[in-house]
């Protein structure tokens, strides 16, 4: 009887990048504001250069989708 719900949030970004890839931003949104939660992110994404660079080169990395959305990312 117990379905699990999938978090749809989750589901897509999975799809966009692999776990190895998140738990790597995720580790990096840690070190530098000892939070890892999306508001966070996108405070640290907008006023931290070299969180966005970090970002941008785990997902060039990556594959699929995400190579190419981190190509541009540098640009």
């Amino acid at each position: 009887m117990d379905k699990k719900v999938k978090n749809v949030d989750t589901v897509s970004t999975k799809k966009l990048l692999n776990n190895k890839t998140i738990e790597y931003i995720k580790s990096y949104l840690f070190r530098y504001y000892g939070k890892n939660n999306f508001l966070t992110f996108i405070k640290a994404y907008l006023r931290n250069k070299t969180f966005r660079f970090q970002c941008a080169f785990r997902m060039c990395n990556g594959k699929g989708l995400s190579k190419y959305i981190g190509i541009l990312l540098l640009l």
